[in-house]
């Protein structure tokens, strides 16, 4: 849901940012789920890309505003079985800038179709993402390459886990 402000404090934003080779403007989200009813603020200012290799910081694409020549030149992965907006962002932030307006302007839901209850398509995602992504995890730091190999297992275990207990993957691990 966005609210009603959300564009033109957006617009705002890009105007008067000081980012260069601006190409995003975030703002805060409200999460509106069974499990969780916290607000999140995304706190994007300038290259975000390091950020993002690290951990999936900025969350979904419903928050953002971003410029139609990055949007038409970097698109969604539609080859990917889940985790397209990582995926997106990643590639958009290893190129353009990103601001962001510090207040919640919209919120995120939870449906019963959505692909984060779909553990099939979670798992394959999740495999597809490290695959896509590695050599990029890699080439910034071992660190942050052996990090991500962490992360990915964990996320590979906590999705297989969900699917053969049949719970919600927010249940299973921290």
């Amino acid at each position: 849901v966005l609210y009603e402000q959300k564009i033109e404090r957006q617009i705002t934003c890009f105007n008067a940012s000081d980012v260069s080779d601006l190409g995003v403007v975030t703002c805060g989200v409200a999460f509106k789920k069974s499990y969780d009813t916290s607000t999140h603020m995304n706190e994007a200012h300038g290259s975000m890309y390091e950020d993002l290799l690290a951990s999936y910081c900025l969350y979904g694409t419903h928050h953002m505003l971003i410029r139609r020549d990055v949007i038409e030149t970097i698109r969604f992965d539609e080859d990917l079985r889940s985790s397209q907006e990582y995926d997106l962002i990643i590639r958009i932030a290893e190129q353009y800038g990103f601001d962001s307006v510090p207040e919640v302007l919209c919120e995120q839901r939870q449906s019963a179709d959505q692909i984060s209850t779909d553990y099939e398509r979670k798992l394959d995602g999740a495999r597809e993402l490290w695959s896509k992504h590695n050599e990029r995890f890699w080439s910034h730091s071992k660190s942050c390459w052996a990090y991500n190999q962490l992360r990915f297992s964990y996320l590979l275990v906590k999705f297989w886990l969900g699917h053969q207990l049949n719970i919600p993957v927010n249940h299973v691990l921290p």
